[in-house]
């Protein structure tokens, strides 16, 4: 084992609630259905009794006094705030979940893009009677001849052969990430031990070719023309700029008020979602999610401070769930949104989050301040 950044650390890691799922098959009753069929009814009944016990403990008068406390929240007295708060938790849940997902799938197409731009696009080569044993990556060729080429022993990464010819080749021992065969033509061609599945051939045709030893496994094409390092490294690092939001929200959310910390941080975290304009790197990226967390943070600190304290002691933690299982609805359709926003112009996401994260901020505003004020 090579520490505790080992494979073997993370599938034994990941084994655990198996282990413990096993186990804990012991403990549990027999099929109801089962004893009766060897005649143990007592044992039946007396695990049929278990059940009903368990599925009538949460009574009908409960669920319906569940729901007439949200629905109080939302009377005369309390309909305004909750509203208000609505719109904030939404607002707040959406700009933030939405970004710490699109932040590492931006550098990820930032490097995506980079590689492909440094592609060399090969146009009529004639290559014939030659050994290639060479790692090669990143090429595209087209209307290209091969002929009498063995390829050996080597990995080949994200190369594509359009309109190109084939003949009395062999790939043996080849692995491949992101290649394709594409409007070709393969004659008289061996492929031993490789990964060449048949997705990897569009619209190409094999004529008097055959296949050796088809590696088996996963068919899963694992891009490798960017880092994924960057992609953890831009999540930790977000991750720990919440630690100065968390101090300063914790020191100085009495002196500045809930409600000027969780409208001021909401603006800013506004305004900095342009910086992202001017994003167009992996350390621009870090520095974005670290700048955004960290403000961001403080608005859902004092977001949290300020929704306890607007609702009475009988209403408090109902209110509390109430709208942070809403906001959840937000978070959604954030990733949702997000998801389909990568590679598109950074003008959408950005005017999006902007103007949501500004709404959220207004709402805010119209709240009453709770500084100083005793709770009831």
């Amino acid at each position: 084992m090579s520490g505790i950044h080992s494979w073997r650390v993370y599938v034994f890691v990941c084994s655990i609630p198996c282990i413990l799922s096993f186990i804990s098959l012991f403990f549990m009753h027999e099929s109801p259905r089962f004893l009766l069929e060897v005649n143990q009814h007592d044992e039946a009944i007396k695990i049929l009794k278990k059940v009903h016990d368990v599925n009538h403990r949460f009574q009908e008068e409960l669920v319906y006094q569940a729901m007439k406390n949200n629905l109080e929240l939302f009377k005369k007295d309390y309909r305004r705030t909750t509203l208000l708060l609505l719109a904030v938790w939404i607002s707040l849940a959406f700009g933030y979940f939405g970004l710490i997902v699109w932040f590492p799938e931006m550098i990820k197409h930032i490097q995506i893009q980079r590689y492909l731009g440094e592609t060399d696009q090969l146009f009529d080569q004639s290559v014939s009677n030659m050994n290639v044993t060479k790692d090669f990556q990143n090429r595209a060729y087209y209307n290209s001849n091969f002929t009498n080429v063995c390829f050996d022993n080597l990995n080949i990464k994200h190369v594509t052969f359009s309109n190109c010819l084939f003949t009395n080749c062999s790939f043996n021992k080849v692995s491949s990430s992101e290649l394709f065969f594409q409007n070709s033509r393969i004659s008289n061609t061996i492929f031993n031990y490789t990964d060449f599945f048949d997705y990897k051939f569009i619209n190409t045709v094999l004529d008097n070719s055959f296949f050796y030893n088809l590696r088996k496994g996963c068919r899963l094409d694992f891009a490798e023309n960017y880092s994924a390092y960057w992609m953890y490294f831009v999540a930790f690092v977000g991750t720990l700029a919440v630690l100065p939001g968390n101090i300063f929200s914790a020191l100085m959310m009495d002196r500045i008020g809930r409600l000027y910390m969780l409208v001021g941080s909401m603006a800013i975290s506004a305004v900095s979602v342009f910086f992202i304009w001017v994003g167009n790197s992996e350390s621009n990226i870090v520095g974005m999610s670290c700048l955004f967390n960290g403000v961001t943070i403080m608005a859902w600190n004092s977001l949290d401070v300020i929704t306890t304290e607007l609702y009475p002691t009988g209403k408090r933690s109902t209110a509390f769930g109430l709208l942070n299982a809403m906001s959840r609805i937000g978070a959604v359709i954030a990733n949702v949104l997000f998801g389909q926003m990568i590679g598109i112009n950074k003008a959408v996401p950005i005017l999006l989050t902007a103007a949501i994260l500004g709404s959220g901020a207004g709402a805010a505003w119209k709240l009453p301040d709770t500084k100083n004020v005793a709770l009831t």
